[in-house]
């Protein structure tokens, strides 16, 4: 077997998990207004939210403030940026240019969370449902996470999984967007409330892992179709994980 591949019935022991509990979303947003202030947008939050001891804020352009407070909460933000520096028609053209250059280190998720998650959500032990199981990632994204994979029957495929912590994050936005409008109010190109809300709807459809199955099967029933379109397993699926 290839290195980071576990051969049916000697899958590892479950990873020993030490970076604690799941953080909550509303530690979450403590963590929004200490990494905000850094860059200068302390005045949003007041100081409930913030430590005693503040750093000295950021005084670059907004639109670079911006961008780097959003990579340093992670891909989700990273992935709002994004999103925002699309609507060009409503920000500042700088601001949106900033947005659009968004970049960070994508963290693949460990083999532990992803083991749990499979067992969750099909029923059954890693030994029984797969021959064998990439530990390794074959790519990372920031909404989701492929793993190969060999099913009974030698059936090759490519697991997808849902990546944890979004939803912590889409909840944590909620209450700091609310509050930026009432801070802010007219002063903002757009309503950070409504952006976010787009944002999270938008988030929760390209993680629907029944809509992705549904998706494939239309795309295989069309006529003419000259790309090759991979098989659903349904029985390894799930709304969190698709197997291909």
């Amino acid at each position: 077997m290839r290195s980071g591949t576990c051969p049916a019935g000697k899958l590892p022991a479950m990873e020993k998990v030490t970076q604690g509990p799941p953080e909550t979303p509303a530690r979450r947003v403590a963590g929004i207004a200490r990494v905000g202030a850094r860059y200068g947008f302390g005045f949003v939050f007041g100081s409930r939210l913030l430590p005693r001891r503040r750093r000295r804020a950021d005084t670059g352009r907004i639109g670079t403030r911006l961008r780097r407070s959003f990579e340093e909460l992670g891909p989700t933000f990273v992935e709002l940026g994004r999103f925002l520096a699309t609507r060009r028609d409503l920000l500042p053209p700088d601001v949106a240019a900033e947005l659009g250059r968004q970049s960070g280190a994508i963290r693949p998720v460990t083999f532990a969370e992803v083991r749990t998650l499979l067992e969750r959500e099909l029923g059954n032990t890693m030994e029984r449902l797969f021959l064998s199981f990439d530990e390794g990632p074959a790519r990372v994204g920031v909404f989701t996470q492929a793993h190969r994979a060999v099913l009974p029957g030698d059936r090759p495929a490519l697991v997808v999984v849902n990546r944890p912590g979004i939803r912590r994050d889409l909840l944590a936005m909620r209450p700091v967007a609310e509050l930026t409008r009432r801070r802010l109010g007219e002063r903002l190109p757009l309503d950070p409330s409504v952006a976010v809300a787009e944002f999270a709807a938008h988030t929760v459809h390209r993680r629907d892992m029944y809509f992705a199955a549904q998706t494939v099967r239309r795309v295989r029933d069309l006529d003419g179709f000259e790309l090759r379109v991979p098989d659903v397993y349904r029985g390894y699926s799930s709304g969190k994980c698709i197997t291909f």
